[in-house]
């Protein structure tokens, strides 16, 4: 059986509350709520909060911060690519390359880019090009045992 991509989706749902919910700062009549739910194919989690603004909290912020851990699950799946044996230098070279390439090189690659093009967005189109090549060499990945039938 395939390996099914650990996924993270995240929603917001209005729940209406029967009546109103009143407390000393006020009422209100529905629950804004943020759903998280995460799922490998075979198992599916869910989690659910209220931001609360008294807090510092908004449901923009609950959002941007769960979408940011969903970067996490990628790095975390990487090592799954390269044999035990070899799994922690194949992270740190792929890892240490990307930065050294393109964090590493970006203000000379930018400022080159602006100097000979005139157009002070082509360093957009420099993030954008390298995204598109993160995104095919991600959706190639696959895990070392489907590559070998190693378990």
């Amino acid at each position: 059986m395939k390996p099914v991509p650990l996924s993270l989706s995240v929603h917001v749902e209005h729940w209406p509350i029967a009546g109103s919910f009143t407390i000393s700062r006020g009422a209100k009549s529905e629950a804004v709520v943020v759903i998280a739910e995460l799922s490998d194919g075979a198992h599916h989690g869910r989690g659910e909060c209220v931001p609360y603004a008294r807090y510092g909290e908004s449901v923009e912020g609950v959002i941007t911060a769960l979408q940011a851990m969903s970067g996490a699950v990628t790095i975390a799946l990487i090592p799954k690519c390269f044999p035990a044996s070899v799994r922690t230098a194949g992270l740190s070279v792929a890892y240490a390359t990307g930065v050294a390439v393109f964090g590493g090189s970006a203000q000379f690659v930018f400022t080159w880019l602006i100097a000979n093009t005139g157009d002070p967005l082509s360093p957009a189109w420099w993030v954008i090009a390298s995204n598109l090549v993160t995104i095919y060499a991600v959706l190639k990945l696959r895990p070392f045992r489907e590559m070998t039938g190693e378990a």
